[in-house]
């Protein structure tokens, strides 16, 4: 099959006019003029898209599909209510809730024009629903936890659920982990969780650096997290003094920070925080939307890819954004920020960060078949970031059609 279209966008290399793209057996044969391939391919079925730009399918680094049951049912513009609100909600779903949550939250991301994701799970419902849904990513499973007298049953179900999943997949989709928050795991989780990732070779994700209570409650063991959350969360006896230290700079000295981690939001960072996941390798989630919704602020996005810092796209869950939409996602991030970065965060960028580069991110021969066709009325194909998920016509992964308008 070849896809063809007014544009073929690379990503990796220059657009090509009237591009297109050979496909077989799932995977990425050569890319470059559509008539060209037409003539040297014959016998091959022509997709044609006359007005599209054809580019890679996305990779949403940071999400939570387990909650998109739980759209507009949790406040906005205030973090701590917000995370109050889930944990209520949360207590009213049952496990088939779960599974159907899952299960909508990845028919969005197709919707969507999202082919790779990076999904962050305590339920362990999301892993099926991206399997089912026929795309690929990492699915990490989540653990939560500050009392330190139950850390040792808390690995031992991690290491069960890991052993569950990680044969699963035919390689589309794998297992990381993730240690939630500074706020909700303790130091000695945090180095346990580091422990099985670095033993197993897993890749990390966390949330890192999302609100200024958060460096509050690391630094000083003051604000809200030491307050009322303790109690919302069930560890009223749990004590906390703070380390001295900011968010960053703690997780590394639990020796969390790889280049096998991904950190999300990383709002609250300092000049020195960014040299620190910089010299650690560190890749980063940017959910600008999420960010705004919850009223923590905007992530110093310019300094960060200005260091040199791996950052990639995320939308987080639909119980903290309007929509799972990518388009919306590239033109909130910082104005500063050029087309063709904007187009690699949302797609290359979010590969590396899951170790994927290999296979998707960018339409190059040998990579997987994930790729989508989307209208656009501009003659440059960088400025597809201006569309929206109506304009997706065709969403294909691993050479099959998921979605077709």
């Amino acid at each position: 099959m070849i896809v063809r279209g007014a544009w073929v966008l690379p990503v990796t290399h220059n657009p090509i006019r009237a591009g297109g793209v050979l496909i077989r057996d799932g995977v990425i044969k050569a890319v470059g003029s559509g008539r060209d391939l037409e003539r040297a391919y014959p016998d091959e079925e022509i997709l044609f898209f006359e007005n599209e730009v054809i580019m890679p399918g996305f990779v949403n680094l940071h999400s939570h599909i387990e909650y998109s049951s739980l759209h507009k049912r949790c406040r906005r513009g205030s973090f701590t209510g917000w995370i109050q609100d889930m944990i209520r909600e949360s207590r009213r779903m049952e496990d088939d809730d779960w599974v159907r949550s899952s299960g909508l939250g990845a028919r969005e991301m197709v919707r969507s024009g999202v082919t790779c994701i990076g999904d962050i799970t305590k339920t362990d419902t999301s892993f099926d629903a991206i399997l089912d849904a026929g795309i690929r990513g990492v699915v990490f499973l989540e653990v939560i936890g500050f009392d330190d007298s139950v850390v040792e049953d808390i690995i031992t179900g991690l290491i069960e659920r890991i052993r569950r999943f990680r044969d699963r997949g035919d390689g589309r989709v794998r297992i990381g982990v993730s240690p939630h928050a500074p706020y909700t795991v303790s130091r000695r989780l945090f180095e346990a969780v580091g422990s099985v990732s670095s033993r197993m070779n897993l890749p990390v994700m966390t949330h890192l650096a999302e609100t200024e209570d958060e460096e509050r409650f690391v630094r000083d063991g003051e604000g809200i997290f030491a307050g009322s959350f303790k109690d919302i969360a069930g560890w009223k006896g749990v004590e906390w003094r703070g380390v001295g230290l900011s968010p960053a700079s703690y997780l590394d000295a639990c020796g969390l920070l790889s280049e096998r981690t991904v950190v999300a939001h990383a709002v609250h960072v300092s000049d020195e925080d960014i040299l620190l996941l910089k010299r650690r390798g560190v890749s980063i989630a940017h959910c600008p939307r999420s960010n705004r919704y919850l009223g923590v602020g905007d992530a110093p996005v310019k300094k960060i890819l200005d260091m040199g810092i791996n950052l990639g796209l995320g939308t987080d869950s639909l119980a903290s954004v309007d929509s799972i939409d990518i388009f919306q996602e590239m033109r909130s991030i910082d104005p500063r920020v050029p087309p063709p970065t904007r187009i690699r965060m949302a797609t290359i960028n979010g590969a590396k960060a899951l170790g994927m580069e290999d296979q998707t991110g960018s339409l190059e021969p040998g990579k997987c078949a994930d790729i989508i066709a989307v209208t656009t009325e501009k003659d440059d194909p960088y400025n597809v970031y201006l569309s929206s998920r109506d304009d997706i016509r065709i969403v294909i992964a691993g050479g099959s059609v998921l979605y077709e308008d």
